[in-house]
């Protein structure tokens, strides 16, 4: 169990696929470099002096955001790997139209 502290947040990163479009394996260098790229990934926590607000919505565990590219720190608990970035680093809340 991880407990952020802070204005910290804590949020897991879209998993990077191993396979390029046309089905051919990715070099484990380029799958980490990209997956540090990433910018979406799914809220999981906030430290107790996090401040989220986006308007009328507050976050929720669960929730889609976009972060700014790499932002945080990875941290790992079991088999999961989450990063730990600052309340700040939160750009948007993604909202789907559905």
């Amino acid at each position: 169990m991880i407990v952020v502290e802070g204005v910290r947040v804590l949020v897991k990163p879209d998993k990077e696929e191993e396979r390029t479009e046309s089905g051919l394996y990715k070099a484990i260098s380029a799958v980490d470099k990209e997956a540090r790229a990433k910018t979406q990934g799914t809220f999981v926590a906030m430290g107790p002096n996090a401040d989220l607000n986006f308007g009328k919505a507050q976050l929720c565990e669960g929730d889609r955001v976009a972060f700014v590219r790499y932002a945080g720190e990875d941290i790992s608990d079991g088999e999961d790997t989450f990063w730990v970035m600052n309340d700040c680093d939160i750009l948007a809340l993604i909202v789907d139209d559905k």
